[in-house]
């Protein structure tokens, strides 16, 4: 998980692949910060509890209904199990009692073997079935590791904004490779690099024998989409075989749209052929 704060002291949940996206900084800028400088320590503990607080609202909460809800079924199973125990040694005892009345010397050793065999399946029929009903109640968080804090200040240089676009388009391909891979046992070939002038970022040859290629783009959030005037053509030619993938909100949580044969949603604006984000969501395939 990832918490966020401000100046003010307020804090977020955010993605932790946030820091994915960050680039250093020379100490000289460290004066950006602010009031974040005061008290550092002070403010670490503070985010330290309201993380512990927040995985106890989510991710505790979210497991305890699990449990709860498996527990239902298990108790189930449980009281069926030792109510087929405690009958099998009911008959084995009405079997003893019986025998010992008839003067069976032997009989009555079994019978108080039995006996003491039914009060321990009780006992532990008792210990188990509380133990259940308990169990998703039992559920704590016993260590809650901080990974990494980063002290965030703004940077609006061209350089770290080229780093910070590279950054997204870095994670918007491995969003899309993983996606093949897993999906369809792919083989993936990167053709991005602007030598090779493809048209297109990826070569995918499927576990099936299907081939396509696919242009990736990526977004911090959501906007326009823009084919170039290299990548149109392609996907102009190729249709079907031609793909647009595109990962928006790579810098909080990142989510695939894919569509198939783009060309039909796209006007031209320029020296680029636009896609609304709205067009992609909508027309994107589903699985």
């Amino acid at each position: 998980m990832g918490l966020r704060w401000d100046s003010n002291g307020e804090f977020t949940a955010c993605a932790p692949n946030h820091l994915i996206a960050l680039v250093g900084a020379p100490p000289a800028l460290a004066w950006k910060a602010g009031a974040l400088l005061q008290s550092p320590l002070d403010q670490v503990h503070r985010a330290d509890a309201h993380a512990r607080m927040l995985a106890e609202k989510t991710f505790l909460q979210q497991v305890r209904v699990a449990v709860r809800a498996e527990s239902v079924a298990r108790l189930d199973d449980l009281q069926r199990g030792f109510d087929f125990s405690a009958g099998e040694m009911a008959e084995r005892r009405v079997d003893f009692a019986r025998r010992v009345r008839d003067g069976d010397e032997q009989a009555a050793t079994q019978l108080d073997l039995v006996k003491r065999e039914q009060s321990r399946i009780e006992q532990e029929k008792a210990e188990a079935l509380l133990y259940e009903q308990r169990r998703g109640d039992m559920l704590d968080i016993i260590t809650l590791d901080r990974i990494a804090i980063a002290l965030v200040i703004p940077d609006q240089s061209p350089e770290a904004l080229e780093s910070y676009d590279k950054n997204i388009e870095t994670i918007a391909m491995r969003v899309a490779i993983n996606y093949e891979v897993d999906r369809h046992k792919a083989k993936v070939f990167d053709v991005s690099s602007p030598c090779l002038a493809r048209g297109y970022d990826l070569e995918i040859h499927r576990a099936n024998g299907e081939k396509i290629v696919i242009e990736v783009k990526g977004r911090a959030g959501r906007g326009q989409v823009h084919l170039t005037e290299n990548e149109w053509p392609t996907a102009a030619n190729v249709r079907d075989k031609y793909w647009l993938y595109v990962v928006t909100d790579c810098a909080t949580e990142p989510r695939l749209f894919r569509v198939q044969d783009p060309v039909r949603l796209a006007f031209k604006n320029r020296q680029s052929f636009t896609l609304n984000i709205g067009d992609i969501i909508k027309e994107a395939e589903t699985d």
